[in-house]
């Protein structure tokens, strides 16, 4: 629990003292969120298990936000680029500060977004080049966080467009379909993020696939998380997506995490999605959890993982870090 911080580049990490839990189920057991105020690198929002808690001196001190409306749980905040606005979503609603955090509005059901009732979790996104572009997602407690809809706000979040609707027959971003029916993990993997380079590019994955939309094609799949699409390699990204990440200085270089570790695209622009190539960037990490594992005789081993399929070292050739998967998708046993 609480919150680690680093002041050497990642190097090494330190407990924040102020966020260590009292107890399990206390504020800072669960940490949902966190966001930096560009321009001052000292204001801090942190989304917690205890809600919406905000420091001004780089995590030393916190104090909760005690705005009318604002309680509960806190899975999501973000801030604009200027500082003024922030985003949260807090137990049921979607609240909003346009006075750097200092007091939050609830506007949920209002002027295109939701009502409290078709909000089970939500995911805001910003766009770095247009501080009144502001994206969500939203899904809802049906068969696990089915999809409500996607929003756009082209006003910083006065109002807002309905991008791609919820509740559809074909298409499940946070979904898949078993026996018939949606089976969905919208309230467990859930992400969003608009280009640092176009404010009219979205970039949105759960379950299975990452998509990305545009204003004259709507929602486009990028990446595939089915494992055994032999002809398809270079398009797999691990299914449960987790948040979705720029690099700094190139657009066109984007990264997506998960259950699956941390696969990257330097090529995410292309026109045709088809063209666009992904790459593992899961060596070296010594993170993966084995359930069970067996040798042969001939030193080949097998092994089954959390999550990432069943792994198979057949001892001719393979360093002593790397696997083939590809024996059975899912979790290995």
């Amino acid at each position: 629990g609480g919150i680690w911080k680093s002041t050497d580049g990642g190097a090494t990490f330190t407990s924040l003292a102020a966020t260590v839990p009292a107890s399990f189920g206390s504020a800072w057991t669960y940490v949902n969120s966190l966001a930096v105020d560009p321009v001052n690198p000292d204001h801090i929002y942190a989304g917690t298990y205890g809600g919406l808690y905000i420091s001004t001196n780089g995590g030393t001190t916190w104090a909760k936000n005690t705005s009318a409306g604002v309680t509960g749980v806190c899975r999501n905040v973000k801030v604009s680029a200027n500082g003024q606005n922030v985003y949260a979503h807090v137990g049921t609603r979607y609240s909003r500060s346009t006075d750097a955090g200092v007091v939050f509005t609830n506007m949920s059901g209002t002027n295109g977004f939701p009502g409290s009732g078709g909000i089970a979790r939500i995911v805001f996104g910003i766009a770095p080049t247009d501080n009144n572009y502001v994206y969500a997602i939203v899904v809802n407690n049906g068969s696990g966080g089915n999809l409500t809809g996607i929003y756009r706000s082209t006003n910083a979040g006065n109002s807002w467009d309905t991008l791609v609707y919820g509740g559809g027959t074909y298409f499940w971003p946070t979904c898949i379909e078993y026996g018939g029916a949606p089976r969905c993990q919208g309230l467990y993997d859930l992400a969003l993020a608009v280009s640092p380079s176009d404010k009219n590019t979205l970039f949105f994955g759960a379950m299975q696939h990452l998509y990305r939309w545009q204003p004259a094609t709507g929602p486009r799949q990028v990446s595939n998380s089915n494992w055994d699409v032999p002809d398809r390699k270079q398009w797999y990204t691990h299914s449960d997506m987790h948040d979705i990440v720029f690099h700094p200085s190139n657009a066109n270089d984007i990264f997506v995490v998960g259950d699956g570790g941390m696969y990257e695209s330097k090529n995410i622009n292309e026109t045709d999605p088809w063209d666009v190539v992904w790459t593992d960037r899961n060596r070296n990490y010594i993170t993966t959890q084995f359930y069970g594992m067996d040798a042969g005789k001939d030193g080949d081993v097998a092994g089954g993982t959390q999550d990432n399929s069943t792994n198979y070292i057949d001892f001719t050739g393979n360093t002593a870090k790397t696997a083939m998967n590809g024996i059975y998708g899912g979790d290995g046993g």
